[in-house]
């Protein structure tokens, strides 16, 4: 039976269940859903489609290639303008700028805004195997975008809430595009492409904020001052409990929180795609009964 005919046989079986059924139908997903998320295998990067990962969950294939354009530039002009605007708060550009965790946060963001870029472009370009779908096998550079991908939108969330909740805000605009804007494109971005969030890629925000945590120590014993005051390594009795809850607890209540959006964003797809495929079922048995009338 052509594809077309088995959507419409499904959505007319759909139609003719009571409504109250539907919700039902959801909340049996959810476990389901949540089971196969702690597969050993999603600790990996394979994916079985892998054009997700240079598209838009909706809309023509052309809106995500001058999407990942437009950020690319807009990151790459702000990581640019980082000596302007130390220059503008009177202080002199120095690597001291390396320390912080909101500018490695943003770097990996910059980083991984190109590079999805490029590789949007490329695939569309180059890779037709991929976008026709004849190709099932994650590329190195799609699987490495995968894993900034998981980063930069924990981290970016993480640091804007640590920023706002445990530190002095100011609004100067280096720091409202680094801890504020960033956030905002963060959210957006995950609505706007289709790559999959897997709960257990929270690995890899976890292993980045480890190996900050572990840098920020060796900084401070080496001679640096600390980098924040909730990160003073020299009250170890509050800062390394602090720390192990951050990377344990509130990294991956993080995560899950993404991973929920991920799955409101694939819900509110499904959706919309079952309505039109609905609606184009009324309109074809329409046609036909007018049809039938006329002859």
């Amino acid at each position: 039976m052509p594809q077309e005919f088995k959507d419409r046989a499904y959505l007319t079986s759909e139609m003719s269940l009571p409504e109250k059924e539907a919700p039902r139908e959801e909340r049996k997903r959810i476990p389901e859903v949540i089971r196969r998320e702690f597969c050993r295998n999603n600790f990996g990067l394979q994916h079985d489609d892998p054009v997700l990962f240079i598209t838009s969950q909706s809309g023509p294939r052309l809106f995500y290639r001058i999407w990942t354009t437009l950020w690319a530039i807009y990151h790459l002009v702000v990581i640019l303008l980082q000596p302007y605007f130390q220059w503008s708060e009177n202080k002199l550009p120095s690597a001291l700028w390396l320390v912080y965790m909101t500018n490695w946060g943003y770097t990996v963001l910059v980083t991984y805004s190109i590079l999805d870029c490029i590789a949007t472009h490329y695939v569309h370009i180059r890779r037709k195997d991929i976008i026709s779908g004849m190709n099932i096998k994650m590329s190195w550079y799609l699987k490495f975008n995968w894993v900034l991908f998981n980063i930069m939108t924990d981290m970016a969330l993480f640091i804007t809430i640590l920023y706002y909740g445990l530190l002095t805000p100011d609004f100067h605009p280096d720091s409202v595009l680094t801890h504020l804007l960033n956030t905002v494109y963060i959210v957006t971005n995950l609505f706007v492409c289709a790559k999959p969030i897997r709960l257990l890629h929270v690995i890899y925000p976890s292993l980045f904020a480890t190996i900050y945590a572990i840098f920020s120590v060796i900084y401070q014993t080496s001679g640096g001052s600390a980098i924040y005051p909730v990160l003073d390594w020299n009250k170890v009795s509050f800062t390394l409990p602090l720390s192990i809850g951050l990377v344990i607890f509130a990294l991956p209540v993080m995560h899950a929180c993404v991973f929920g959006m991920y799955q409101l964003r694939v819900y509110l797809y499904r959706k919309s795609c079952a309505i039109t495929k609905v609606d184009a079922v009324k309109t074809d048995t329409k046609e036909t009964e007018i049809v039938q009338t006329r002859y």
